[in-house]
């Protein structure tokens, strides 16, 4: 997306997790975060989600969005920072043969 900005954390010299951000029209949109399992449980996603959060504030978004699987430690981890659930969807699956 032209509107995206992607993002690195890493650690001593190692990408560890990252991130995008995409602005439009007053809303961020923080999306694909990710870490590494080895290196989880070190603030790496917190750290990532305050920075595009903040840039997101710096350049005039009123409102963020983000998406998490219902019960995860990543919908945990955006509750705490102050997301609230607006809904839940429902994702269907088909095996393709």
């Amino acid at each position: 997306m032209k509107s995206s900005i992607p993002l690195l954390a890493v650690e001593q010299g190692v990408i560890a997790a990252g991130g995008v951000l995409a602005l439009n029209k007053g809303i961020a949109a923080l999306f694909s975060t990710s870490t590494r399992p080895s290196y989880r449980k070190r603030g790496l996603q917190t750290a990532l989600l305050d920075w595009r959060l903040r840039y997101a504030k710096a350049h005039g978004a009123e409102i963020a969005t983000i998406e998490t699987d219902p019960g995860s430690d990543s919908q945990r981890n955006v509750e705490r920072i102050g997301f609230r659930l607006a809904y839940v969807t429902v994702q269907l699956i088909k095996p393709v043969v």
